[in-house]
């Protein structure tokens, strides 16, 4: 891809990524590694620069990219927390802040990463409202599993989304 956007991003992954791709296939690179399930970063092979964290939701890194032809798309790099055991409601609002805020950007923009919900939660399809698109649902890959990743069970839930800007299309998800 063109863009790559990673969650959980720790000291090691960073380490890892440096050693398998070398700086010429990801020239830029805005990266907050973090031990455990925080940290995050952005590879692009178009320039960019990082938007400052008061434009942005909360625990979401966000960079503007210069793609081709000279236009703009604003990268967030999502990853709400889960529903917690006796507070679910920092999920709830850290997508509602996420949503603001993507109601707020002007121009075209994608939001990637982990949402910890699926199609069937109000609150996630709260999020497809304004002609927004859910790039899994848009090219026919809606019943596709991303979570529990990396575990002796298969995957058995779509937690992950890339939702797009109106003016943005989908060609393909992997």
């Amino acid at each position: 891809p063109d863009i790559l956007a990673i969650q959980e991003f720790t000291p090691d992954a960073q380490t890892a990524m440096d050693e398998h791709l070398g700086p010429d296939q990801y020239p830029y690179r805005i990266e907050a590694p973090v031990d455990g399930t925080v940290g995050q970063a952005i590879y692009s092979q178009f320039p960019m620069t990082q938007v400052d964290a008061a434009e942005t939701a909360t625990d979401t890194l966000t960079a503007d990219v210069v793609v081709p032809g000279g236009g703009n798309l604003r990268v967030f790099n999502v990853h709400t927390f889960g529903p917690q055991a006796g507070d679910s409601g920092i999920w709830i609002r850290s997508i509602h802040e996420l949503d603001r805020v993507l109601a707020e950007t002007d121009g075209s923009w994608i939001a990637i990463g982990g949402y910890n919900a699926t199609v069937d939660q109000r609150v996630y399809r709260d999020l497809l409202r304004n002609d927004r698109h859910d790039a899994h649902l848009m090219t026919g890959r809606g019943s596709a599993r991303t979570w529990p990743a990396n575990q002796a069970l298969p995957a058995l839930v779509l937690i992950d989304h890339a939702l797009l800007s109106a003016d943005l299309v989908a060609t393909g998800t992997r």
